[in-house]
């Protein structure tokens, strides 16, 4: 079974969900040398990783020392405790990750070849005193954004942040995979956002209208189809807006519109299917899960994903077709560290490890969340940080039972 495409909050609260599902795999590695047992607990075996280390080594030395040294990667460092276990089941293990950006490309997934005991468990913990980072995301060269130059696409954000506005070619950075934005909202199914991105750690919102609150939503023409109610066509609702802002998006291709569209405690975001000038309407690409209704003053709206609406700073946009990213930086570029998420799974996932502890880490920059937990025992996660994921920060699923200490989550939420 492979690990979740785990699930997006509406909420702008970090949070710590119970339910859903995981995965695991395995194998390889070179002996070890074990510190022997002490009248107080079991023999200990003690390995090392270093994003300068080297997985051709063994990974008994924090530092390189000739022909041996710190591990690459995490991946190395379990294959060796795997095959450490399978020959000396009662020797407890201890990983230490040197101070680092350790960048994921997949959940790293531990199962029962991965387990401990009580008497000798297996941890994976951050040098003393080293910070330890496992990201999702990838950082952005600060010196490949350049200035707008396309007379056309100047012409669309507002003109007094035309001079302000750069891009940069995702592409060009190794970024293929933007993800798509979806629905969100009251009685919908959750999902990973689509790319985000980060401004020295700080989440960035796409360019909306208007830049602070919501605008009042017109008269109902079509309430579209209603779920809630058993109606389950899939035609959108059309309303009548008031105002000629919606004249200057005729060029946008990807735009949203968030906000409450029913009840006051139903909030949703969906797609524009089309924008009739003439009429003064707009009619949404799916249905909201109670139609569109009219039953008192909280009903407003805003809409985003608009180069045209890119007009503070902090604000962006990206054009899905050409990779092209747009930024008015909120900052000094040559200065700021800039990223975006681009894991679109768990970033570690168990699924029947027991008696394995994650202690000083910092999970960041991901789309889906940090850890998924499913059958297992005695498992811990101390002193751990969850910051700038898309979803939450740890999920308990089916048969665990887990210890948790000093954990900090914030900023944990898909962006809007």
């Amino acid at each position: 079974m492979k690990p979740p495409k785990d699930p997006i909050g509406y909420a702008a609260t970090a949070r710590v969900f119970l339910g859903a599902a995981i995965a695991l795999t395995g194998l390889l590695a070179p002996g070890a040398m074990c510190a022997p047992a002490s009248a107080d607990g079991p023999a200990r075996a003690n390995f090392f990783v270093s994003p300068h280390g080297n997985d051709n080594w063994f990974g008994r030395l924090p530092d390189p020392a000739r022909t041996d040294g710190p591990l690459a990667t995490i991946a190395r460092a379990q294959r060796v405790v795997r095959a450490l276990r399978r020959s000396q089941p009662d020797v407890a293990v201890q990983v230490t990750l040197r101070g680092g950006t350790y960048r994921l490309d997949r959940t790293i997934e531990f199962g029962p070849a991965d387990s401990g005991t009580p008497r000798a468990p297996v941890v994976y913990a951050a040098a003393k005193g080293e910070p330890v980072i496992l990201s999702g995301g990838r950082e952005l060269n600060p010196t490949a954004f350049k200035p707008v130059t396309d007379s056309a696409i100047r012409a669309r954000p507002p003109e007094e942040s035309r001079d302000k506005v750069v891009q940069v070619d995702l592409r060009a950075q190794g970024v293929t995979g933007f993800g798509v934005m979806r629905p969100r909202g009251q009685g919908r199914p959750v999902t990973n956002p689509a790319l985000e991105l980060f401004f020295n750690g700080q989440p960035l919102p796409l360019a909306r209208w208007p830049n602070e609150g919501m605008v009042p939503r017109g008269e109902v023409l079509d309430k579209g189809g209603a779920p809630r109610y058993e109606d389950f066509s899939p035609r959108g609702g059309t309303f009548k807006f008031d105002g000629d802002r919606p004249e200057r998006w005729t060029q946008a291709q990807d735009l949203w519109l968030s906000g409450f569209f029913a009840r006051g405690y139903a909030p949703d975001t969906i797609d524009v299917k089309s924008i009739d000038l003439t009429k003064r309407t707009i009619t949404l690409a799916r249905p909201h899960r109670y139609g569109l209704e009219t039953v008192g003053p909280t009903q407003a709206w805003f809409a985003l994903n608009l180069l045209e609406e890119l007009d503070q700073p902090g604000e962006w946009y990206l054009d899905r077709a050409t990779g092209l990213l747009f930024l008015w930086p909120p900052g000094d570029l040559s200065a700021a560290t800039i990223s975006v998420s681009l894991l679109d799974a768990p970033m570690v996932a168990m699924e029947g490890a027991s008696y394995v502890a994650l202690r000083g880490l910092c999970f960041e920059t991901s789309r889906g969340m940090g850890v998924y937990m499913e059958r297992g025992s005695g498992n811990r996660i101390e002193g751990c940080v969850f910051k700038n994921l898309g979803t939450v920060g740890v999920v308990l699923g089916q048969g665990i039972k887990v210890d948790s200490e000093g954990l900090i989550l914030y900023k944990v939420v898909g962006n809007k």
